[in-house]
């Protein structure tokens, strides 16, 4: 049985695209589309084949196929088409709606496609949905609204992702980015 486990990190500045990942425990025909996900940061086009496979496959229930979706999705953004990527996180959402790694992938694609504030209303609505990778979640709003230039909302966007988890470097390299003065 597939279970979405979103682990995500957004664009370092749009040089690497946002990367989200589904973890997928057990055994089935998205199996392979999963370690795809997992082991390659910059995967191929015979990657997202083997997901494509395991989607057409029919053997897949309702929830490992959103995961497989949510997983090929991811490829798809990694390899810079934002589009595909957008459609399978569609799909995936008409088939489970209230995952929060869907709206947390779609948020990081929808930055990789410059769409920062559609993908502001998709990154809240992963916490509305208690992603369990909150952080991700913030990192990428403080990228959005970074790039949006609008400073100080990104910046304690950046800060509550420390704070969510104070060992990851990406919210900690963007906060160096701001001076804050004071009055």
């Amino acid at each position: 049985m597939f279970r979405p486990l979103a682990l995500a990190a957004a664009c370092l500045l749009l040089t690497d695209l946002a990367s989200a990942q589904v973890l997928i425990i057990g055994g089935s025909a998205g199996k392979g589309c999963f370690n795809a996900v997992k082991l390659n940061p910059y995967p191929s086009q015979r990657h997202e084949n083997e997901c494509t496979e395991a989607i057409e496959s029919g053997a897949l229930d309702r929830v490992n196929l959103s995961a497989t979706l949510i997983n090929r999705g991811i490829i798809r953004m990694r390899r810079g088409n934002f589009v595909s990527s957008l459609e399978d996180y569609k799909r995936a959402e008409r088939l489970t709606p209230n995952v929060g790694a869907i709206y947390l992938n779609r948020g990081a694609a929808l930055i990789g496609a410059g769409q920062y504030d559609n993908a502001l209303a998709s990154l809240e609505r992963s916490l509305d949905l208690e992603t369990q990778e909150p952080h991700s979640a913030y990192y990428n709003i403080g990228l959005a609204y970074e790039l949006l230039n609008q400073v100080e909302p990104a910046y304690r966007s950046y800060q509550k992702a420390v704070e969510l988890k104070p060992d990851w470097s990406l919210p900690t390299e963007a906060l160096e980015r701001f001076t804050v003065l004071s009055n």
